[in-house]
């Protein structure tokens, strides 16, 4: 089935990243954990983003407070886990997440283009860029229209999986996110390049949920 909300097909990049107080969205994570010496781990839990209220800073930009909340269970009630923020700029969208800012998108939205999503902070330089805009997404049978994924890394060898990516749809946000890094076998000649997971972990996270509190 197609998603509820069928934005035109002209949308506006700032659609991507739809923000408002009382807004909410609530995310399905899945973890698998792997060792060498142990069968995978799984785990599976749920995250629930709500902006709570927004203010001026300094500048008189407008600053909107994140309070990020996980549980287990749908019967269990919600526990504050982290506090964040975000700003909507006008050629970016920059969240800050543990103190550190992040460039999350750059404007306007356009294939194959590049942005250092380090570019406020002190880390390394991290070039990220748009893939696939206008393709629909579908998950667990529900079609999102005229997504753009953004690709974080993408690097993959006979000894290590890196791949990390989010896919983002107009009026929803951020709809999935994947985080791929496993590091391969590599102890004997006999088992490189057989995709033999050492070490590692895989994490998928999914919208299924997304409505305004007041």
């Amino acid at each position: 089935m197609r998603c509820e909300k069928e934005p035109n097909p002209q949308v506006s990049d700032y659609q991507y990243f739809p923000i408002a107080v009382g807004q909410y969205q609530i995310y399905e994570v899945t973890d698998i954990n792997y060792t060498i010496s142990s069968d995978p781990i799984y785990s599976k839990y749920f995250l629930k983003e709500q902006i709570s209220e927004s203010y001026e800073n300094q500048a008189s930009e407008k600053i909107y407070k994140i309070e990020r909340f996980k549980r287990q269970t749908n019967a269990q009630s919600w526990k504050i886990d982290s506090v964040w923020t975000t700003q909507i700029l006008t050629n970016k969208v920059v969240r800050t997440e543990n103190n550190v800012d992040i460039i999350k998108l750059f404007f306007p939205i356009q294939t194959a283009q590049f942005w250092n999503k380090n570019e406020l902070n002190s880390f390394e330089v991290q070039k990220i860029s748009y893939q696939d805009k206008g393709k629909d997404f579908k998950i667990d049978g529900k079609v999102y229209l005229n997504t753009v994924s953004v690709m974080i890394k993408n690097d993959s060898s006979l000894l290590s999986k890196n791949k990390n990516f989010e896919v983002y749809a107009p009026l929803f946000g951020m709809i999935y996110q994947e985080n791929t890094n496993l590091a391969y076998c590599q102890t004997t000649p006999a088992c490189v390049g057989k995709g033999l997971i050492e070490y590692g972990r895989e994490q998928k996270v999914k919208l299924v949920e997304m409505g305004l509190e007041k």
